[in-house]
């Protein structure tokens, strides 16, 4: 018999491949491979002529049966594999795609859509090693086996379900809104992080308060400390704050009253995955998180140094720990790292290493394992400078958990002055462990890398300095790459049920490691948020989408976490597919219709300058004023153009939201004087600032 093998990707094709040629396999077999998805679900106009013209009698579009068709920019690889069927007489297929919910769709879409009559078989394997793909050559599935026609039916209600979501709740929102506003079940919750965040910032008050530090010596040693009390350093009303320095003040002698001294260990963290590679990246080099994965993505297909990045999993399969000696040595050669990999190979610890469930576990690997290095050989004069330094990131943690732990001692000491105790900490290092892999910037200044002198309990010191600081809290900051990341995975803190944040935790948040850079991109190209720097803020246009959709799940992950139930649901035969169609139709019904009436117009949204001071919606200019978008509803928020004979530019009204004075004008009173002040915006009411007041 003759069978033809199609893997999910060439990378994996290959890697099955050479494990057939050295495996005694009952028939002989062809190989082929897609590049992931090669098939894609309809566009409506492709079912309904008059489905091409967005209009709101046409909504909700839903077609009767869903059909799929091959995707524009890969139907080279989708026409290969239908005239490599056509040409030889197989009898069977395997399908040896990703072993899980996509997977199963890839290859049924495909094979669906060409009518192919062949047998299937089912490769299912969790990692490619070589002893791994044999067994499971060796053991087939039947296509046909109701957990994998369950698994298909869930990929397919996904899929659908996302479309429906996609298509009708976009254009029934463009449409009222006379505007192009795209909603999706995974980038308009994303969204509505961003601007909640943002409105956290414009609705925060910063507030003073002050901070007493004293300067101490003992010999010729100077360590500082910071007053407490109850484990509080914040003094908040500055005529106490002054007080208390001036009662210490003529004090030159404090005593040690407390040391505590306390040994820590830390390990080396997990492996990669794509959203650690993609934080790490970040806060190293600033490197976005599209720009990571397509580094990444050039590091595993064209240079193929690295595993298959597009993985959720920080753990290595048992299969693969057999082999890792040899991802070891094949960084020999590598200078930065060549003489840890020499201490490691000749440690003992690998073996014991490979026991740790941290780093090791077959329980903790979905389709695929952490991203780690190959055991091809890099040549790094070949890669790019971003290259290059991702891939270190990759070789650094990979190496890092066969080296010995961190080892450091935390000392705090507290010492007293007049009855008032100050506080330092410091933290003297034992072992650097793996830390030696990560050498400290010369520009870093942590806090805790402060070497306090050898002090005892009962030691006299003296007190050369107290100094009074003013400082002020701080608003919470803006998402960067890594935050947004993180805050996508992590969408369960954004929901209150207990169940929900359950679903969302196991199902990884918001959109997967493959999709997350492209939704945060996505945004930014639409203009709901900008990237400033290396954070990104909500756009009053962003915002303003986000007021008009509240009330509805489509702004929440609660959405994402209550479909994923019903996905599990139909894998664990508890539901039926045709319930969930059923369910999906009619919930698609419904959040049109809620839009028709929900969704106002916005066209002078790309107007809006800024957030509003009282109710935090969008201010938009029109012809005499400045406004709130609330104005008349919920809100009385507005500023004239014209203010005693005084111009407010545009960009001077966006300084006052953002709680800046304007230049200084000339004002001319009812009286017929003229007076020269500043504008500013106070609990969301105009105030002057007169030029007397400046040193105020």
């Amino acid at each position: 018999m003759k069978g033809l093998l199609i893997a999910e990707k060439p990378s994996l094709m290959r890697d099955i491949e050479r494990a057939y040629r050295t495996m005694e396999y009952p028939d002989e077999l062809d190989f082929a491979a897609f590049v992931g998805h090669v098939m894609e679900l309809k566009k409506p106009g492709d079912y309904r002529e008059e489905w091409k013209e967005w209009k709101e009698e046409h909504l909700p579009i839903i077609p009767s049966m869903f059909e799929y068709q091959p995707k524009e920019q890969t139907k080279d690889v989708y026409q290969r594999i239908v005239d490599l069927i056509h040409r030889n007489r197989y009898d069977y297929l395997i399908n040896a795609c990703d072993a899980g919910r996509e997977g199963e769709l890839i290859f049924h879409a495909f094979y669906s859509f060409i009518q192919c009559r062949l047998p299937v078989k089912r490769l299912w394997i969790s990692d490619t090693t070589t002893e791994t793909i044999q067994k499971g050559l060796l053991s087939l599935l039947d296509h046909d086996d109701p957990s994998l026609t369950r698994l298909r039916q869930a990929a397919e209600g996904r899929a659908m379900f996302d479309w429906l979501i996609g298509m009708n709740a976009s254009q029934a929102c463009s449409l009222r809104a006379k505007k192009t506003i795209p909603i999706g079940r995974v980038m308009t919750p994303t969204l509505a992080i961003v601007v909640q965040r943002e409105k956290e910032i414009q609705a925060f008050t910063p507030s003073p308060y002050w901070v007493l530090e004293a300067l101490f010596a003992k010999g010729e040693s100077v360590y500082s400390g910071v007053w407490v009390k109850e484990g509080e350093s914040k003094i908040t009303r500055r005529d106490q704050a002054e007080a208390l320095r001036q009662r210490l003040e003529p004090m030159k002698q404090g005593q040690v009253v407390d040391v505590q001294k306390e040994q820590k260990t830390q390990y080396a963290p997990s492996l990669h995955s794509l959203l650690e590679l993609q934080k790490e990246a970040n806060k190293v080099f600033g490197y976005s998180a599209q720009e990571t994965l397509t580094i990444a993505q050039s590091l595993y297909e064209k240079h193929k140094i690295i595993t298959y990045p597009r993985t959720e999993s920080k753990c290595l399969s048992t299969a693969l720990a057999k082999t890792i000696v040899k991802h070891i040595q094949a960084l020999k050669e590598v200078s930065e790292v060549s003489n840890f990999v020499d201490v490691i190979l000749t440690s003992g610890n690998i073996e014991r290493v490979m026991r740790n469930k941290k780093y090791v576990n077959d329980h903790q690997v979905t389709d695929h394992h952490a991203i780690i290095p190959t055991t091809k050989t890099p040549e790094l004069q070949v890669l790019s400078s971003k290259e290059k330094n991702v891939y270190l990131l990759i070789v650094k943690r990979f190496l890092s958990i066969f080296l010995p732990p961190f080892v450091f001692e935390k000392t705090v000491v507290f010492t007293e002055i007049g009855g008032e105790r100050f506080r330092s900490e410091g933290k003297t290092v034992i072992d650097q462990g793996y830390m030696a892999l990560y050498p400290p910037k010369k520009e870093s200044r942590d806090e805790e890398q402060v070497v306090l002198p050898p002090l005892e309990k009962g030691d006299l010191v003296q007190v050369k300095r107290l100094e009074l600081k003013q400082k002020e809290t701080t608003p919470p900051p803006r998402y960067d790459d890594s935050s947004l990341l993180q805050a996508m995975a992590n969408a369960g803190r954004f929901v209150e049920e207990d169940e929900w944040k359950t679903i969302l935790k196991e199902t990884a948040g918001l959109g997967t490691s493959a999709t997350r850079a492209g939704i945060i991109e996505k945004l930014v190209e639409r203009g709901f948020i900008e990237k400033k720097g290396k954070v990104y803020q909500a756009t009053p246009f962003g915002i303003e989408v986000v007021d008009m959709l509240q009330g509805l799940d489509v702004v929440s992950p609660v959405l994402t976490a209550q479909w994923e139930k019903k996905l599990h649901e139909i894998e664990n035969g508890q539901r039926t597919f045709a319930s969930f169609q059923e369910e999906m139709v009619a919930y698609t019904k419904e959040l049109t219709n809620r839009l028709f009436h929900m969704v106002r117009p916005v066209s002078k949204i790309s107007k809006g300058i800024g957030i509003c001071p009282k109710c935090k919606h969008v201010v938009i200019e029109t012809k005499k004023s400045y406004v709130c978008t609330e104005y008349n509803k919920t809100c009385d928020f507005v500023v004239a153009k014209q203010i005693l004979g005084a111009t407010v530019s545009p960009q001077e009204m966006k300084r006052l939201l953002e709680g800046k004075p304007t230049k200084t004008k000339t004002f001319t009173w009812k009286n017929g004087k003229q007076g020269r002040a500043k504008l500013l915006l106070k609990e969301g009411a105009l105030s002057f600032v007169f030029e007397t007041q400046r040193g105020a």
